[in-house]
């Protein structure tokens, strides 16, 4: 058991404490009104980024935050009001207060499995090798990763449609805009490339090498998902990246692909590595070569591709 075992467990305990001292009726109200409030920001985000953005771009960069405290702060109050005349309402004999005492380590304890669960997710990704090494082997971080793994599932289309990132996932595709007028970016295709080194150097692993014909292909499949509208590792004709590959004339042992459409490079980015299987494929020993080929379409979003190969 290292550290990081004994703080997930730390944690869990101390969820079901919290649960204790609240009571059930009370632990469970807080813990609605809390994701409620969250829930509600982001929904508020989401459902009025584009046409307030439209309408206002000055606010672009400010609308996430403002919006996201704004939905918190208003549906936080109200659920406060209604929660405190519910539990004005309620009996407080000291038999009951005990039992409502005692059911509340039970959601206490389930919070606890939850938040340990996200919790040894993130850890894995921390900048600290030593921290994501000791997350990477820690048994009970193992023990709640099918946990982690369906939240990871639930929460991540909210979050890709919250900050405007979509990741190639095989199981869904965002709404691409169409367009006809888009352009090249070499300069962004650099600083992307200086971005992956740079997390395979925090690795310990050998910097990938700009490659022309891999660019080409990465260039081709993003011009042609922007144009055409899709978003997927498959064209419309069912041409999968293997194929588009030894198209061009690539030779490769073993190869592989990233995708993501989003604003901006950074988002994009962090999208990816915060991704488990795109994280894998950057962080991949056995890659060596990479081209990667962004096309900018402006208002349509940036289209990234990055092809692998040993």
């Amino acid at each position: 058991m290292n550290t990081v075992d004994i703080f997930l467990v730390l944690l869990t305990l101390l969820a079901a404490f919290i649960g204790y001292r609240f009571g059930a009726l009370r632990f469970i109200l807080e813990l609605f009104k809390w994701s409620a409030a969250v829930v509600a920001g982001i929904l508020l985000y989401s459902n009025t980024v584009d046409e307030v953005v439209q309408k206002l771009p000055s606010l672009k960069d400010w609308y996430l935050p403002l919006s996201l405290i704004a939905g918190f702060i208003v549906v936080y109050i109200i659920l406060s009001v209604l929660q405190r005349l519910l539990m004005n309402a309620t009996n407080n004999e000291s038999s009951i207060h005990l039992l409502d005492r005692m059911s509340g380590i039970i959601p206490g304890l389930v919070l606890g499995i939850i938040l340990s669960a996200v919790t040894a997710r993130l850890l894995t990704f921390s900048v600290i090798d030593s921290i994501s090494a000791e997350a990477e082997k820690s048994e009970v971080a193992a023990m709640l990763s099918p946990y982690s793994e369906i939240a990871e599932k639930q929460i991540s289309p909210i979050l890709e449609k919250t900050f405007d990132v979509a990741l190639s996932n095989g199981k869904s595709e965002p709404e691409v805009y169409a367009t006809d007028y888009y352009s090249i970016r070499p300069d962004l295709e650099q600083q992307m490339l200086q971005l992956v080194n740079a997390e395979r150097k925090k690795k310990g692993l050998k910097p990938l090498v700009a490659d022309e014909q891999l660019r080409n292909v990465a260039r081709a499949h993003s011009s042609d998902m922007l144009k055409r509208g899709y978003f997927s590792h498959m064209t419309p004709e069912g041409k999968d990246p293997f194929y588009r590959m030894k198209k061009a004339g690539v030779t490769y042992r073993k190869a592989g692909e990233n995708l993501a459409y989003a604003s901006t490079l950074a988002k994009a980015h962090r999208g990816l590595m915060n991704s488990p299987s795109h994280r894998a494929a950057i962080l991949n020993k056995s890659f060596g070569r990479v081209g990667i080929g962004i096309v900018d379409g402006g208002r349509s979003g940036l289209m990234i591709s990055q092809e692998f190969k040993d």
